[in-house]
């Protein structure tokens, strides 16, 4: 059921948002020794690009509104596995933008799709200090006492959609890109202390980033790390990054090097390469960890390495909602359609949406705010289709464009699916990973009383919306064979392409997982929570040889 049905009449034209932020980046709160107020990510309001944290309230106290990542997880013994990959994708293709008023577009569905790698980072959670041994399974410990400071590295491919910089959410109108996204946390979790707040709000709170372009000569445009950083970071220039057309088929090759991780995106339709070194050369670097009554926040030059050797279950970034080392996931509830005006504010009685989308709270036609209803644009702001909307997180109540059945199904007004390989490992990227597992992080992002991370009570596998109603759609994960190879594809079944879709969602994501983390408002004990549905496939259903399941 399209909502843009209904919300077709009240989209309006409307001029340009001043000083509202999407993406990024938001400006520092501060700077030190007379310095200038530089540029970062900005996790502490929901960011659509941020790592999503294990205990929330924690990290954000309440103010935070969590990610929704369904994933699919490789694994395998061999060693090298966590430290050096191989994908071949197909990046979706929008329906045109003649059919606004009832077609879906791949930026209202995911802002970003990305490929996932656990890093060290000594100077992060659940231990600032404790060093983390580069591509070694020494890192897997069952004392928290001893666990190093771990980073999680996504991948991130942005669609085309709003290209109001550096308040929007693509780099282009019709163009892809892609950026590394390093992200840390700046908490002492066995002492139960945070990074000082003067460098927190300098560098976007406790969870920050190390942010880079794929660019075509391999130099960032700037500094990547949070102190450094600048709009020039932050600022997509189609001179010096890789831009990609929808439809173009990547290979995504990123390993282990002596200057820190190497990624090298070749675009094999229009033979371009875009490419990046986590390196401290390339201005990437750690914040060394002050907590209170330290004012201080030091940059810490950096090569970016993989923390573990293979992938498993216990290759995890232990303060991290999802257990998992190499991963690929969409990032999803991030648009919710609403009428915008042009301060970027809901147009509404008390700032909520004029939209009954079939989902929200029962309210009539005019329902109340939740927490999408920030990050808002006019349509104006978007030169690939005009629609007015908002991009924070939706977990509040699960009501935006994901979670309905607007995903490819092989109709024309939506998107092409996603398509991308299993990844391959070795020398010569030709080893295969033997399982696979399918997780979603909806436990750790659901509001109680719907669901308590904390106990596992009344958590149910497909989240409830705000009027306390199933979500009428989730995506998951497929198989489909061409030219002799098998690929994932993720969203809705295609009719002619879907072979295997396990049990679709229900299937996918139906058990409730714990794992014992750190209590950070105990300091010193441990609990176990529940922020994770999934389930694991004995062996890898879609390996590029017939060896697959020998990795």
């Amino acid at each position: 059921m399209k909502r843009r049905r209904a919300l077709a009449a009240l989209v309006a034209t409307v001029g340009m948002l001043a000083g509202s932020v999407a993406f990024l980046p938001a400006t520092a709160g501060a700077s030190w020794g007379g310095g200038p107020h530089y540029k970062h990510l900005d996790c502490r309001q929901g960011n659509a690009f941020c790592t999503e944290v294990g205990d929330q309230k924690a990290v954000f106290g309440n103010t935070y509104v969590g990610h929704d990542e369904p994933s699919l997880l490789f694994y395998s013994h061999k060693a090298g596995s966590g430290t050096r990959q191989q994908y071949v994708f197909k990046l979706p293709t929008d329906p045109p933008a003649a059919d606004a008023n009832t077609a879906s577009y791949q930026f209202e569905l995911n802002p970003t799709f990305w490929f996932g790698m656990a890093m060290c980072n000594s100077q992060s959670a659940p231990n600032p200090g404790v060093k983390c041994i580069p591509d070694s399974n020494k890192n897997i410990t069952s004392d928290f006492s001893k666990q190093p400071g771990s980073a999680y590295l996504e991948m991130q491919f942005y669609p085309p959609g709003w290209v109001s910089w550096p308040a929007g959410d693509s780099c282009d109108a019709t163009k892809w890109c892609a950026a590394v996204n390093v992200w840390s946390l700046a908490e002492d979790e066995l002492h139960a202390t945070d990074q000082n707040g003067l460098c927190a709000s300098a560098i976007g709170g406790i969870e920050y980033g190390n942010f880079a372009f794929l660019t075509l000569n391999g130099k960032p445009q700037a500094s990547p790390n949070p102190i450094d950083s600048t709009n020039a970071t932050f600022t997509p220039d189609p001179k010096k990054d890789l831009f990609m057309s929808s439809g173009d088929t990547i290979k995504l090759r990123m390993f282990d090097s002596s200057s820190g991780l190497k990624i090298i995106a070749n675009d094999l339709t229009s033979n371009t390469k875009g490419s990046m070194t986590l390196s401290a050369k390339n201005g990437f670097a750690e914040v060394k960890y002050a907590p209170p009554p330290s004012g201080a926040c030091t940059p810490l030059p950096t090569n970016f390495h993989p923390e573990y050797s293979t992938s498993g279950p216990k290759t995890v970034v232990p303060w991290a909602a999802h257990t998992y080392n190499i991963a690929f996931a969409e990032e999803i509830g991030h648009f919710d359609w609403c009428r915008v005006g042009p301060n970027g504010s809901p147009v509404g009685p008390f700032g909520s949406c004029p939209t009954d989308n079939g989902e929200g709270a029962p309210w009539g036609p005019w329902r109340w705010s939740d927490g999408d209803d920030n990050y808002c644009f006019p349509g104006s702001v978007s030169t690939l289709v005009n629609v007015d909307g908002c991009l924070g997180g939706n977990a509040n109540g699960f009501d935006g464009a994901a979670y309905l059945p607007d995903w490819p199904n092989g109709s024309p007004s939506y998107p092409t699916p996603t398509l991308f390989t299993s990844p391959t490992t070795g020398s010569g990227f030709t080893t295969q990973y033997g399982k696979v597992a399918f997780q979603a992080d909806t436990a750790a992002i659901e509001e109680a009383p719907d669901c308590f991370h904390r106990t596992g009570l009344n958590c149910t596998p497909l989240p409830l919306q705000d009027d306390g109603q199933p979500v009428q759609f989730y995506p998951f994960y497929w198989t489909t064979k061409q030219s002799g190879q098998c690929w994932w594809g993720v969203g809705n079944d295609v009719p002619g392409m879907t072979n295997n879709d396990f049990g679709r969602a229900i299937g996918q994501f139906k058990h409730l997982e714990s794992y014992t983390q750190l209590d950070f408002f105990n300091p010193g004990q441990t609990r176990l929570y529940y922020e994770n549905f999934g389930s694991t496939l004995p062996s890898n259903p879609c390996a590029q040889s017939p060896n697959s399941g020998k990795g």
